[in-house]
């Protein structure tokens, strides 16, 4: 009668939307690459980024989406992976 024994769980079937900061992604791309040669000091925090982005672009979303955003492209080290900013899933 089941196909599974357990649920398989909800899987996303279109990707995650960023509306305020999707086309920003370039930019904030750009900036941790300008601090790989940067010394440890002058690096751009995320508020710092979140600054630049609000005052030379107009970025008109809120603080803790940037966090998210340049944690995810830190951790892989490259662009910012497809799922960087979406909710973890709780176990338990």
């Amino acid at each position: 009668m089941c196909r599974y024994s357990a649920p398989p769980g909800y899987v996303r079937t279109k990707p995650f939307e960023r509306p305020k900061i999707g086309a920003l992604l370039g930019v904030i791309d750009a900036i941790p690459d300008d601090d790989d040669t940067a010394p440890g000091k002058q690096r751009h925090t995320a508020k710092c980024v979140w600054q630049r982005l609000s005052d030379e672009h107009g970025f008109r979303g809120g603080y803790s989406t940037v966090p998210i955003t340049c944690a995810g492209r830190r951790r892989s080290g490259g662009p910012i992976p497809a799922g960087a900013g979406e909710p973890i899933p709780q176990s338990g």
